[in-house]
């Protein structure tokens, strides 16, 4: 007897898969050599020049696409980090926190009050403004929301261990200026800069509230604060933080080009360090 004839094949199938070669011969043949010239002059307008002097330092546009790629990378790689080490442990998912959606309208809001506030008083500081929004301190605010929103508790203590040096310092300096009269260690110190703006210095009061914050929210979960997990988490994410600035923030940006609202008058370069990438801050003690 003859052999059946073996099945019919479905058009449409035959039609993805006639596509799929296609892209793929077309894609192997030219893609790769189109990409690598794209992602390699991508690498090159991200990368930091001598920021006293390149000129994309002082627009707001290499500023900008910095600032957004520190969010995704930094917030990201949090969310990974978490789910990573959740996977790794096999352990059932012990990090629910309760809703707290005005948790999260109150970080966001300031953020954005922070953000609006600084480039109104000073709209010729653009740039700065908006590469500053790559502070760990800034940054924190929408990681403590993303956390909320995803109820996830190592991600939200993450995101205050992300600062805890730094805020609690700023607790020693007040504690200090207030029982002795100056600044055990000065790293709140920039406040008192000829530069700062009033707007700059009204919105720093989230470095005196944020961990009290975080430690309450956080302390409502079912299973406490997971500390140990927030430790492995928050160490991913101060790697991507400090890759992302010092490759693409430079120690100095250019001074501003004389628009009106501008915080200084010199034409020496703006100090920027994001996340001190560079050196510690002048006047912190450090030793």
């Amino acid at each position: 007897p003859a052999p059946p004839a073996p099945p019919a094949r479905c058009p449409l199938g035959a039609c993805w898969y006639s596509c799929e070669a296609s892209i793929g011969a077309r894609w192997s043949v030219g893609g790769r050599r189109r990409l690598r010239p794209m992602v390699a002059e991508a690498l090159v307008y991200l990368a930091k020049g001598d920021g006293g002097r390149v000129a994309k330092h002082g627009g707001p546009t290499h500023a900008a696409v910095t600032a957004c790629l520190f969010y995704v990378v930094v917030l990201g790689a949090g969310v990974l980090a978490d789910c990573g080490v959740e996977a790794v442990a096999r352990t059932p998912r012990d990090t629910q926190l309760p809703p707290s959606p005005v948790a999260v309208v109150v970080f966001v809001a300031y953020w954005a009050l922070l953000f609006g506030s600084r480039l109104a008083w000073a709209p010729s500081d653009c740039a700065k403004t908006i590469y500053e929004l790559a502070w760990s301190c800034t940054a924190s605010l929408l990681s403590a929301a993303l956390a909320l929103c995803l109820r996830r508790a190592a991600l939200l203590c993450a995101a205050g261990l992300m600062v805890a040096i730094d805020q609690a310092l700023w607790l020693v300096d007040i504690i200090g200026y207030l029982a002795l009269g100056k600044m055990p260690v000065k790293v709140c110190g920039y406040l008192f800069w000829p530069s700062t703006t009033l707007a700059k210095k009204v919105t720093a009061m989230h470095h005196v509230v944020f961990i009290p914050a975080t430690l309450f929210l956080g302390a409502r979960g079912d299973s406490g604060i997971p500390l140990g997990r927030a430790f492995l988490v928050v160490a991913v994410q101060t790697v991507a933080c400090q890759a992302i600035c010092r490759f693409a923030t430079p120690l100095e940006l250019p001074p501003p080009r004389g628009v009106p609202g501008s915080s200084r008058t010199s034409e020496a370069p703006v100090y920027l360090n994001l996340n001190l990438c560079y050196e510690s801050f002048p006047g912190v003690k450090v030793e």
